[in-house]
């Protein structure tokens, strides 16, 4: 469910149970349909994550990167006293 939903840049969780669910339920008949919208909801929000994550690692690279460009190495960027 996982590598489906990241591979396909699956984001919401009505449109991963939608084309899911039914091949879930034809290869796993006995297990109570909660257990398949739990593991949609849980594929969803892992892939938004790392998704999120990733932003965040872009934004740090490209900060460092114009910190770098400025030469601000030894400037305290946070403390806006100096």
């Amino acid at each position: 469910m996982l590598p489906h939903a990241s591979r396909n840049i699956i984001g919401n969780y009505y449109r991963l149970k939608n084309g899911k669910y039914r091949e879930l339920r034809n290869i796993y008949p006995d297990i109570p349909s909660h257990y398949i919208h739990g593991l949609c909801q849980d594929a969803v929000e892992r892939v938004s994550s790392l998704w999120r994550n990733k932003a965040r690692q872009y934004a740090e690279e490209i900060f460092r990167e114009i910190v770098k460009y400025l030469n601000l190495r030894g400037k305290d960027l946070k403390n806006k006293n100096s």
